[in-house]
């Protein structure tokens, strides 16, 4: 019965890889977090972040 589990556990183990992947809104909201860390906004920065979402 122990052959068995390992087989099962591989895959779902590869079955749950994509789960963890990140979204795009996820990536657009690091990659506009990134970009207003290195402009250095620090009372614009909702505005920015508002604005580069909805462009991206």
């Amino acid at each position: 019965m122990n052959i068995l589990h390992v087989p099962l556990l591989v895959l779902s183990l590869m079955m749950a890889d994509p789960l963890f992947a990140a979204t795009a809104q996820q990536q657009k909201v690091q990659t506009c977090h990134a970009d207003a860390t290195v402009q250095a906004l620090d009372g614009d920065k909702h505005t920015f972040m508002s604005d580069c979402l909805q462009k991206k």
